[in-house]
């Protein structure tokens, strides 16, 4: 698991910074933000990737998709008390409306939620990494392309992701057959590359709760094809 992750993550990174040198943009992290990167790559990479790797080895995958997309909840709480983001009506009732459909995604399934415990506590972590990261990136964006500021957090959280996967797991690259290499790279170039770039878009051009919200189609693509 942390070995496809972190392949996924690195070999992502290095198709986003030939992007990112075709399209002109600026590869270096500007002097003074390095810190800043750093840890907008520690929430966004290895506290979301790893802890739901772990959330979802104990749940199944709608449940672990709903605990994991609570994430609206704690941005919107996030960015009320880090950034001053009013809590208007609109958006509590969006945020209301979407946390009861995830209740009705969830209803069948809560009983089944205290018999993994540890899984529900990795998820609602992994949540709070994620939504702590869209609001770190609010509150003080790197000035960098998009392109750029992606794949370095990719590279960065992405190799220790990797490293780990070396040292603690081992794959019988003999058997992998065509479908799990079409996954591979499935996950390479749609779900991190250009999933990863286009979040990071929607979080620079919209307020947390919109960002957020929109988020929420996540449990119900993942409740149905669980």
């Amino acid at each position: 698991r942390l070995t496809f992750r972190g392949m996924c993550l690195v070999l992502a990174s290095g198709g986003l910074f030939a992007i990112a040198r075709v399209s002109g943009a600026a590869w270096r992290i500007p002097d003074g933000h390095a810190r800043q990167v750093l840890v907008l790559a520690a929430s966004n990479i290895p506290g979301w990737n790893v802890l739901s790797i772990y959330g979802i080895s104990h749940l199944a995958s709608g449940r672990a998709a709903i605990l994991g997309h609570t994430m609206p909840l704690w941005s919107m709480l996030l960015s009320a008390w880090l950034l001053g983001d009013r809590l208007t009506p609109r958006r509590l009732l969006g945020l209301a409306l979407g946390m009861g459909g995830m209740g009705l995604l969830a209803s069948a399934e809560f009983r089944h939620l205290g018999e993994a415990p540890l899984g529900v506590l990795f998820m609602l972590a992994a949540a709070m990494t994620w939504a702590g990261g869209v609001v770190a990136y609010k509150r003080s964006p790197p000035p960098m392309s998009i392109t750029s500021l992606t794949a370095w957090q990719m590279l960065i959280g992405g190799v220790p992701i990797w490293a780990a996967g070396l040292a603690f797991e081992s794959v019988a690259w003999d058997q992998v057959g065509f479908w799990p290499l079409f996954g591979l790279w499935y996950n390479v170039f749609v779900a991190v590359l250009f999933c990863y770039w286009a979040w990071n878009r929607i979080v620079q051009m919209v307020p947390v709760g919109v960002s957020s919200l929109g988020s929420l189609i996540l449990p119900v693509v993942g409740v149905f094809c669980g």
